[in-house]
């Protein structure tokens, strides 16, 4: 799992290098000690042929061989997967396979200019979740725009267009961002799932107790009661406890106050499972998610920032489920998503919620099967409303009305990066002022 520290050595070891031998070897080293690589490739189309670049294995030091001067063809490459490469080469779609060794295949490309393919075979140790899938891919990224950056690195043609310093420094702050992100959402994953665990401990023990509390308390009720009713006349001093302590009143309250405490440990429970369901939701591989079961955790966890605050209304949540069957995705990263919408959502309805309109704070939460076989999800809110100058650009990187504060700019601009390259669905809005926003977010049932 890539940490932040991670992150930057990354970003030095790909942009450092001038030289085209020492970025293949910085590019290799990366692969392998970042990414959990046993033995990779690296691929590169020169003049319209699959050329080998690099191979690199797993060592102390790393066993790196770089063919930067006489790139091998591929074809005469026993160690690479001539036909598993022309496929990845061929489709531009990244393959994941996890037959024997686990493998990750992808294509390097900038700004839709196909330059090579990246092969990475991964050790399937004891331990490890799955291919970190998302780590990999957006290592991908950066080296595609540092081999591309290389003044002596191949080119597809020469006819190619050469991309702009500003592209370069955009993509590449853009990508650095992507992967800090990622790291963030990692660490806190694992982060909340410990402390989870350690209260979810306590609050069990609690939990467990009050109800032998409760049983206990009954049963010395009943006795009390007994005893009332065969001796009617304490003696003096039990006369003077019972009204000092006032017996009638602790007799009433105190199962009252068992109550409250069962209430607020059972609420404990409902927010440690939702932490929960968000920490194991930080996974990188592809598996069977419940969208249902993300957005009652989110609005569990968000249910703070949901509830009245002085002078700010109470926002309304709404949730219009359909009879919808559980998906395929990364449920890491469509929680993601469905928590930048959630809290977007919240963000817009801040004048709403001070009284300032006729409006109802309220957010509306829709799903629902399509006929094309898709899930449908859709975020509505009753906030003031997108200007129509500025609805084109809220998908655009670093583009944000808020202040550095409260954002980046990175949270729609990643949410559609999710949904539309690594889920292959949709993600779109629709707004009017003065009557809200509302996403639409449509994602295939199975891949």
């Amino acid at each position: 799992m890539l940490n932040l520290d991670q992150t930057l050595k990354i970003s030095e070891s790909l942009f450092s290098p001038s030289q085209q031998g020492d970025l293949l070897r910085a590019v290799m080293t990366v692969v392998l000690t970042e990414g959990g690589g046993q033995k990779a490739g690296l691929v590169w189309n020169v003049a319209g042929s699959l050329r080998v670049m690099a191979i690199a294995r797993a060592a102390t030091p790393p066993s790196i061989t770089c063919y930067d001067t006489a790139p091998l063809p591929l074809t005469d490459c026993p160690d690479l997967p001539l036909s598993l490469i022309e496929q990845v080469w061929t489709s531009q779609q990244v393959t994941i396979a996890s037959e024997g060794a686990s493998i990750y295949c992808a294509p390097l490309n900038r700004q839709n200019i196909p330059l090579g393919v990246l092969y990475v075979e991964l050790a399937n140790s004891e331990g490890r979740e799955g291919i970190e899938e998302e780590h990999l891919r957006l290592i991908t990224q950066q080296s595609a725009i540092a081999l591309s950056r290389n003044h002596s690195a191949p080119t597809t043609s020469q006819s190619a267009p050469t991309p702009t310093s500003s592209s370069d420094t955009d993509t590449l702050k853009r990508t650095q961002n992507q992967l800090m992100q990622s790291a963030k959402m990692s660490m806190l994953g694992h982060l909340v799932g410990g402390v989870t665990h350690e209260i979810n401990n306590s609050v069990n023990f609690i939990s467990g107790n009050l109800v032998y509390a409760k049983e206990y308390l009954e049963q010395l009720v009943e006795i009390v009661n007994a005893y009332q009713e065969n001796y009617p006349e304490p003696a003096a001093d039990v006369e003077d406890l019972i009204e000092e302590y006032d017996l009638e009143f602790l007799l009433e309250d105190l199962p009252k106050l068992l109550n409250s405490m069962q209430t607020g440990a059972s609420r404990m429970q409902s927010i440690l499972l939702s932490l929960s369901n968000f920490a194991r939701a930080d996974e990188s591989d592809i598996k069977d998610v419940n969208i249902h079961d993300i957005v009652d955790s989110l609005e569990v966890i968000l249910h703070n920032q949901l509830k009245a605050k002085g002078a700010e209304l109470e926002i309304e949540v709404v949730k219009n489920y359909g009879d919808i069957p559980i998906t395929q995705g990364y449920p890491g990263q469509l929680n993601q998503v469905l928590m930048n919408l959630f809290s977007n959502a919240i963000d817009a309805l801040t004048t709403v919620r001070l009284g300032q309109t006729d409006r109802k704070p309220t957010i509306t939460i829709t799903t629902e099967k399509t006929q094309s076989n898709q899930i449908k999800i859709t975020f509505s809110d009753t906030g003031d409303g997108i200007p129509e100058d500025i609805l084109p650009q809220i998908f655009q990187p670093f583009f944000t009305t808020k202040s550095s504060e409260q954002g980046t700019g990175l949270g729609l601009s990643m949410s559609q990066e999710i949904i539309t390259q690594n889920h292959k669905g949709t993600l779109t809005c629709e707004s009017q002022i003065g009557q809200g926003t509302t996403f639409f977010i449509e994602i295939p049932i199975r891949y």
